[in-house]
């Protein structure tokens, strides 16, 4: 379709709901509240007929989906990788387009501009259908050359040195920060990234600790000259949950890939799985 085709279809959308559905923000264009809510309805009503047109003639060889996801750093790490894998094998034509996870996901969840999430979920929206997959403990991160020793922090030690802290939600690691608040103490960041990979080697050339789950310090031990510890007994394990929203109850290439999460979540995980 031609731009001036589309932009006589937009002028008689905007008419016919009165309402500009589309604002320019920048170089780009952003939906109004109404153009997010009629998006919304007519995803459900597509996935509906998407379903209804398939049946149960669904064939993931023949699946050629985008699939949007918004993730974490640790999970892009210790898990997609094996959903990659499954895909590749099983759905070879499907494409995975991972969105870091961020204060607005839940939002995009709601309006359409993501199919699911794989993350750490406290009190996701009841809009959104959440299902938990793993639980996960944490470690503590060190330079091999560490004055600390012993195998666990006391929270006096874990709190009189500088922290490398992983920016995930507003400058800080919520499942490690809350707790901490809640006892009215808190850490002295010392390096705010939000990239892991900085921040273990920067743990890894200074006296900072680095707080992070314990499969993934697993796996960057075996780059980085670094030492694992145990956290203080205040700090303890947390859970990640696959979200989504209920439009996408019905569509069957998303039933298949959740479905595929699920596998793989109990095949990884299997020892620390707490039942929803």
């Amino acid at each position: 379709m031609s731009q001036p085709a589309m932009s006589r279809i937009l002028e008689r959308l905007r008419a016919a709901f009165d309402d500009k559905l589309l604002v320019r923000s920048g170089r780009a264009y952003e939906r109004t509240p109404l153009g997010e809510l009629i998006i919304a309805d007519l995803q459900d009503i597509l996935s509906r007929v998407d379903a209804a047109l398939s049946g149960s003639r669904f064939t993931p060889m023949q699946c050629d989906t985008r699939f949007r996801l918004a993730t974490t750093d640790y999970a892009s790490v210790v898990f997609l990788p094996r959903l990659l894998r499954d895909l590749e094998s099983l759905a070879p034509n499907a494409t995975l387009t991972i969105t870091a996870w961020n204060d607005r996901s839940y939002e995009d969840l709601g309006s359409g501009r993501l199919d699911a999430a794989i993350m750490s979920a406290d009190n996701p929206p009841g809009t959104l259908q959440c299902e938990r997959l793993f639980t996960e403990d944490y470690v503590c991160m060190v330079a091999a050359d560490h004055p600390v020793r012993g195998r666990r922090f006391r929270l006096e030690t874990y709190l009189s040195y500088r922290h490398a802290v992983i920016d995930i939600m507003n400058g800080s690691q919520p499942s490690i920060d809350q707790p901490l608040a809640g006892r009215g103490v808190r850490r002295r960041i010392g390096y705010l990234t939000p990239f892991l990979g900085s921040a273990t080697f920067a743990v890894a050339r200074t006296s900072m600790i680095l707080t992070v789950p314990r499969r993934l310090a697993e796996h960057y031990r075996d780059f980085v000259p670094v030492r694992i510890l145990m956290p203080p007994r205040e700090i303890t394990h947390f859970a990640y949950s696959l979200l989504w929203h209920k439009r996408l109850e019905t569509s069957s290439a998303h039933a298949w890939l959740r479905e595929r999460v699920r596998e793989l979540a109990k095949e990884a995980f299997a020892k620390s799985r707490i039942s929803a």
